[in-house]
């Protein structure tokens, strides 16, 4: 089973890490593929439905490459499938309410983003693709209206809002809903209860310093989200990287991690933990290795507890 995956950008060529977590909560040796294109972004699912974890890359070249894994436990040679323009951010869901994972990519060239639904063959459909406003630069997969249905939310780096797709009953997305929010660029977006109701809220990280770090859209009864309310670190200027949500303090409520800052030792990544009454706590921050970007909050060494997985950009580290 693969446990984390990254992809790493190196010169010109691009790799993907697979590192695979044994019983006694260690990490076995990573093992590293090859991608003979540019990697943009990288995620996991079962995407031809045999119960097994797949990769899924997508790449500056334009394309999608999964990797399905094989009965040895290592990575079939990808198929690709044509993702469009600049598919920088990835997300996995079942986007069509038939129990399989689909995906779905951003195309920051042409203000849209890309949905690939599975098919019963275990191949991808062709990408069907739906229209957002101007530089989609994050996405994420959740259900954010409480109807037991994944719906997409988009970040974009040039319009200020949110969009939200919400999935309807006969398996498409219905038109984009935007909420008003900070036009920063460098976005990251992820879908989590943070204030404790048992309803998914949306998280935004407002990655180019110039607005408040984070904007927290809560979900309310009536299935939309209230208007964003704000977080920020200490200081101004702050460069955000990635964030990520879990419960970090084991009392069973989701917390936020984020990702910011340059070289050491102005590299960090700050935890805000979600108190009793559902508000965001004052961040508390760990020191990091250089650049830290995407955040991953998973138990990396199953001990029960979460723990926070970040990725250095320019830098062959974790």
């Amino acid at each position: 089973m693969l446990s984390i995956l990254t992809s790493v950008l190196v010169g010109l060529f691009a790799y993907m890490v697979v590192f695979a977590a044994n019983a006694a909560g260690l990490f076995q040796p990573y093992v590293v593929f090859s991608i003979a294109e540019s990697a943009e972004a990288v995620s996991v699912g079962d995407f031809n439905h045999d119960g097994r974890n797949d990769a899924a890359v997508s790449t500056s070249e334009g394309n999608l490459l999964i990797y399905t894994q094989n009965v040895s436990n290592g990575l079939n040679s990808p198929v690709t499938y044509t993702a469009g323009s600049r598919p920088e951010s990835l997300a996995v869901g079942d986007l069509n309410n038939d129990g399989w994972d689909d995906l779905v990519v951003t195309n920051f060239s042409s203000s849209t983003i890309s949905v690939f639904l599975q098919q019963a063959n275990g191949t991808l459909a062709n990408r069907v693709t739906y229209t957002t406003n101007s530089g989609p630069d994050s996405v994420a997969v959740g259900d954010v209206n409480n109807d037991g249905l994944d719906d997409v939310v988009v970040s974009h780096w040039t319009a200020g809002n949110i969009g939200v797709f919400i999935q309807n009953i006969n398996g498409t997305l219905d038109a984009k809903i935007a909420y008003t929010s900070p036009t920063a660029g460098y976005d990251d977006i992820a879908i989590g209860d943070v204030n404790g109701d048992g309803l998914n809220d949306v998280v935004k990280m407002n990655g180019q310093g110039l607005n408040p770090d984070l904007s927290i859209y809560l979900q309310n009864g009536s299935g939309t989200l209230n208007a964003a309310v704000s977080y920020s670190l200490p200081g101004n200027g702050i460069l955000g990287g990635g964030i990520g949500i879990g419960d970090l303090t084991g009392d069973g409520k989701q917390d936020i991690a984020m990702s910011y800052g340059g070289n050491i030792p102005s590299a960090f990544v700050a935890v805000f933990v979600q108190g009793q009454d559902g508000t965001l706590q004052s961040p508390v921050s760990y020191s990091s290795y250089d650049i830290p970007k995407p955040v991953e909050v998973v138990d990396v060494n199953l001990d029960g507890l979460a723990d926070i997985v970040t990725l250095h950009s320019g830098w062959q580290r974790e």
